[in-house]
């Protein structure tokens, strides 16, 4: 017997379609009215194409740890440990470069080399802690990320002239190029086509190869997933051997951009698990994808850039990257995608 509806269903049905509709497009609509009203306040700032790439390439590093994040979060685990990683590494190329290594071609690629090493290495560390030592991943990577960040305390010590800090002028001349090139006739860095690369990658190796498989059924039910043959403690090693690997690349940037100084990243960590969970709302998502966390990226990075030419102070924007992960978590936990 065919079913009719009440009009009771039809109207409760009829919201529930407002209501996808609206979930589905949120971020995007919220997204483009954000940037007519920064374009209206700010036209002579704000709407320019430098402005576009100044937001671009200061969305490099944060989007390679956003897509670290993302992968981790897949795989059904958290780590606190990558910006403390990545200091780590950066100051350790930088010291190598500046005062034990010569100023060559070869040993600046070594140096850079040793330092990715290092990063993989504290991320081999994290993924046996919580893969074979069974350590819940939040712990296991605030003691790694704490470990980080004695080391890099101790290698400061090593870093020319007594200094806690290592200059962008300092480093070698190689270095400073690559820190200073452009793509093509833009005033984008290095940096955007590294942190795209990365991208593109990541979203490759989630999307088509037998690890990213792996790491969305560990992620998604790690008994299954066992009982399903999937290498459970070798899918997890990997994933954290990724993020370590990643952050390596990320110090990289860091150092060519910005110079070394204590506590450059660990301010990213809270805005990389933003991004990540600000990402499922992107045209309503049902998991972390690498698409949605690089638009939560520009996100981000175009609200702090609108409220930085509206002079506000530097707090609001953390106060608003706290209420937009809060407000991103409830919803995704309310949707049921994590």
């Amino acid at each position: 017997m065919e079913q009719t509806l009440t009009p009771h269903d039809s109207r409760k049905k009829g919201h529930a379609q407002v209501s996808e509709w609206i979930a589905r497009f949120a971020l995007v609509s919220i997204f483009a009215g954000m940037v007519l009203v920064f374009a209206i306040l700010r036209p002579e700032s704000f709407a320019t194409m430098a402005n576009l790439q100044t937001i671009l390439n200061g969305a490099a590093v944060l989007t390679i740890f956003a897509c670290a994040v993302t992968v981790v979060l897949l795989a059904g685990e958290f780590d606190l440990s990558f910006p403390y990683v990545a200091d780590s590494s950066a100051l350790i190329i930088g010291v190598l470069v500046t005062t034990t290594m010569a100023s060559t071609g070869a040993s600046t690629l070594l140096a850079v080399v040793i330092g990715i090493v290092v990063a993989t290495g504290f991320g081999l560390v994290n993924g046996f802690a919580v893969a074979l030592g069974k350590v819940p991943s939040f712990v296991a990577t605030l003691a790694v990320g704490s470990i980080a960040a004695g080391i890099e305390l101790a290698t400061q010590g090593k870093i020319s002239g007594g200094l806690k800090q290592i200059s962008t002028m300092s480093l070698p001349e190689s270095l400073q190029n690559l820190g200073t090139m452009t793509i093509g006739s833009t005033d984008l860095r290095l940096g955007v086509l590294v942190a795209g690369i990365v991208a593109f990658v990541t979203w490759v190796l989630l999307r088509f190869t037998v690890f990213g498989r792996h790491v969305l059924a560990v992620g998604g039910n790690a008994e299954a997933a066992f009982l399903a043959s999937v290498p459970v403690a070798r899918t997890r090693i990997a994933a954290f051997a990724y993020v370590g690997l990643l952050a390596g690349i990320a110090s990289i940037i860091g150092l060519i951009q910005r110079g070394y100084y204590n506590g450059a990243s660990p301010g990213l960590l809270l805005q990389a698990y933003t991004v990540a969970f600000l990402g499922t709302a992107f045209l309503a998502m049902r998991r972390f994808t690498i698409l949605g966390t690089i638009v939560a990226v520009l996100f981000i990075q175009t609200l702090a850039n609108g409220l930085a030419l509206l002079n506000e102070p530097t707090w609001i924007v953390s106060v608003v990257n706290g209420v937009v992960l809060l407000a991103a978590v409830v919803l995704t936990r309310r949707r049921g995608r994590v």
